[in-house]
């Protein structure tokens, strides 16, 4: 996993930088994590999936720390939905792809 977590490290991310709570990175990995069981039709059924992770999971693939809790942060289902939309496929394409 950390091979393609580098990988997708190199993907643009097109948010503003201002605001951004979670690297796309992880939000990505979560998505391909997801999509073979829960299936590629729903946001929900991804974020859902992403939200049941082990820490241990989201720790390795850098998921970001509640500096309170100390427990590891999934996006919400409303960043996977933006981050996703916007997302340049050719970039995700040639990063997965090669």
């Amino acid at each position: 996993m950390p091979a393609l977590v580098k990988r997708l490290r190199e993907v643009p991310d097109r948010r503003a930088k201002r605001g951004r709570r979670h690297v796309l990175a992880v939000i990505l990995v979560l998505t391909a994590c997801a999509t073979p069981v829960v299936g590629g039709d729903s946001v929900a059924a991804i974020w859902q999936w992403a939200a049941r992770a082990p820490q241990g999971r989201l720790a390795r693939i850098g998921a970001r720390r509640d500096p309170l809790t100390g427990r590891f942060l999934v996006p919400s289902e409303r960043t996977f939905r933006r981050v996703l939309a916007d997302l340049e496929a050719d970039a995700l394409d040639t990063a997965t792809c090669g």
